[in-house]
């Protein structure tokens, strides 16, 4: 098309593809394109593959195969406000002694049931190796934090963020591609515009702010600690983990719940 050459190897890791080509004096002049399949069907493993797995597993399980608590209630992750989502904020904010805390709904990856907890579990929930971190802002950006959210969600842009210690509601706006925010509280009580705020939230979170957050990012303090290491010591002390929905964050016009 237009001289541009185009190819695909199609998708789902099914096939690599190879391309040939001849090129004199900067074009083209014949090309010669085939996919190699990746289906390891009628193959076997060789005895020092299957060791090595073998022991690599064993490592693993010996260090993250571990009980270390029991969940009471299963937890699943989601775009609105999740049980899930609402303890893992509760534990970032209650180690970081902020008055809120936010993860991004996307960095939660693994649903859980009741039953008894590990190490591996936490590390499947959260597998990026993010730091925790705070910052402080005022109430204004605070609320630009939730508007964009708000508005994401509206969008379905993304999963907005899961919170702890703040409260909002929020309905369509009439153009459907934006929010009003019709309250805010922090703490139980209504946002402060002109307070400053201590926020808890994942590196990664403060490093996409054009995304989450719509503000010009503090200077960030670091906890030295990753997700995973907080939430393996909040559920070592707590022994047994439970969560409720309570309307931390509320869409007044709502959507049905599946289309979370």
């Amino acid at each position: 098309m237009g001289g541009i050459l185009i190819v695909q190897a199609g998708s789902k890791m099914t096939n690599l593809g190879r391309l040939d080509l001849e090129v004199v004096d900067d074009e083209v002049r014949t090309y010669r394109g085939q996919l190699v399949d990746l289906w390891a069907e009628g193959t076997r493993v060789g005895p020092e593959l299957t060791a090595a797995v073998d022991g690599f597993a064993a490592q693993v399980q010996e260090e993250f195969g571990r009980t270390i608590g029991t969940l009471a209630v299963d937890m699943k992750p989601g775009r609105g406000e999740t049980l899930l989502g609402n303890w893992l904020a509760d534990v970032l904010r209650a180690r970081a002694g902020s008055e809120v805390a936010l993860i991004n709904s996307g960095g939660i990856r693994k649903a859980l049931l009741a039953g008894p907890l590990t190490a591996l579990d936490i590390h499947e929930i959260l597998p990026f190796a993010n730091e925790l971190v705070t910052m402080e802002i005022s109430g204004r950006q605070l609320a630009r934090i939730v508007q964009r959210n708000a508005d994401s969600d509206i969008r379905r842009d993304h999963g907005i963020l899961q919170v702890s210690g703040l409260r909002y509601a929020y309905r369509a706006a009439a153009d459907g591609s934006s929010a009003v925010v019709e309250e805010i509280e922090v703490g139980g009580k209504p946002l402060a515009t002109d307070a400053v705020y201590t926020v808890a939230l994942p590196d990664y979170v403060a490093a996409m702010s054009h995304v989450y957050l719509d503000i010009e990012v503090p200077p960030l303090t670091d906890l030295g600690q990753t997700l995973a290491a907080v939430v393996i010591q909040a559920v070592e002390i707590s022994g047994t983990v439970t969560a409720a929905r309570e309307g931390r964050i509320r869409r007044l016009n709502p959507v049905p719940q599946e289309e979370y």
